[in-house]
């Protein structure tokens, strides 16, 4: 689910829906263990946060989504599942 807001305490409120993702061939994916959100400020920079999420997906294939503090996005493929 992507969401427009704050999602205080991971919960979306009244905050608005942009989109609900489908169903998909992904098996996992990770972030980081402290529970913190990614979130986005009005210049295009996530709030502080360096991060790499992990998607898996079947038959162990996987790649990584690097996150820069400067908003910079960037994939490796090869991921370790």
């Amino acid at each position: 689910m992507v969401i427009q807001g704050r999602a205080e305490g991971g919960n979306i409120g009244s905050d608005e829906v942009l989109r609900i993702l489908d169903d998909s061939r992904v098996v996992s994916v990770s972030y980081r263990q402290d529970g913190r959100p990614v979130r986005y400020g009005p210049l295009g920079r996530p709030a502080g946060h360096n991060g790499t999420f992990t998607i898996c997906g079947r038959h162990d294939t996987g790649a990584r989504v690097v996150v820069s503090n400067f908003g910079r996005v960037r994939v490796e493929t090869g991921a370790t599942c």
